[in-house]
């Protein structure tokens, strides 16, 4: 399995050169490293030049800026790995995390898109893990067209299968996203279809800092809507380019809720009754989805699957 990881900076000289190292130093080394440098003006590249001009593995690229959007969009283009990691400048990968990541996608050959823990460190000292075992998430495709839940991890915790990305990858939507980009990797894996799972240990190392774009700040009613707006029109060019026919998947509702092979949890049951009552369907069909999503439920708990690891 041939390994890329895919770095984007702007105006993290301070950071990038810490994240590339980590990223070399993996005891499980990536084939390459694909760097964007989204218009820096602080000298990053310059030291980037500096420090790994001689490693024939680093390949900086340099673009005008235009957001995070587009620096997936022209880094993704230049991989050829199997398996994409994605870091953020700013952020490091603990030593053994592609070793460990790569163990588990190959443990699970249907695992097309992982997440895993994450150690939060600098102004914010602790450990965000999603689940305290590891986790099948099942399929996301109704879930996220229908309900908008955001079934993954932020930028650097993800490794995602090259099948995956070439579905809906490049994303002609930059402008919408010049922050916050994670959400079309998310999203966009999950309306392809990709069986997402997570790697509940603390392998990536996430910088909590005053310049952080999205951790820590607060948004105004205003700037939640514009990016609800975005993001419908992110997964709604994303299944137009899958052809789905939205009403016709609304068939595997309850399939989709019954393929996380860990179960699901109280609140997964509440979005999916959620999706089934407000589903363009006649009354009989949709009390019947919500009798047999309920009796899914109950069925993985009486099976010991209710969030159960894998």
């Amino acid at each position: 399995m041939k390994i890329s990881v895919l770095i984007s900076n702007f105006n993290y000289s301070k950071y990038i050169c810490e994240a590339i190292q980590s990223a070399l130093s993996q005891s499980r080394p990536p084939d390459e490293i694909i760097v964007i440098d989204d218009g820096s003006s602080d000298g990053s590249v310059e030291l980037i030049e500096a420090e790994f001009k001689e490693n024939s593995k680093v390949r900086l690229i340099c673009q005008e800026n235009k957001g995070q959007l587009s620096t997936f969009n022209t880094g993704f283009q230049e991989t050829s790995g199997d398996l994409i990691f994605f870091l953020d400048a700013d952020d490091i990968y603990r030593e053994q995390y592609i070793e460990r990541a790569v163990e588990f996608h190959m443990r699970h050959p249907d695992c097309d898109f992982l997440h895993c823990g994450m150690e939060k460190f600098g102004d914010l000292s602790e450990f965000d893990l999603a689940y305290p075992k590891n986790q099948d998430y099942g399929f996301s495709v109704i879930e996220a067209l229908r309900s908008g839940h955001f079934r993954g991890g932020p930028t650097s915790s993800l490794s995602i299968r090259r099948s995956v990305l070439e579905a809906f990858l490049p994303l002609d939507l930059e402008v919408d996203w010049i922050t916050r980009a994670d959400d079309c990797l998310i999203y966009g894996s999950g309306v392809v279809g990709a069986h997402k799972f997570f790697l509940s240990e603390p392998l990536v190392r996430y910088r909590v800092h005053d310049s952080n774009s999205w951790h820590g700040k607060s948004f105004s009613k205003h700037d939640e809507l514009q990016r609800d707006y975005n993001l419908n029109r992110l997964v709604g060019t994303i299944a137009a380019r899958s052809g789905y026919y939205e009403s016709s998947l609304l068939d595997n509702l309850v399939l989709e809720f019954e393929s996380a092979r860990s179960g699901r949890n109280n609140h997964d049951l509440a979005r999916y009754l959620t999706i089934a009552s407000r589903a363009e369907r006649g009354f009989g069909w949709r009390s019947l989805c919500r009798i047999k999503l309920i009796y899914a439920y109950f069925k993985m708990r009486l099976e010991g699957r209710h969030t159960a690891p894998v």
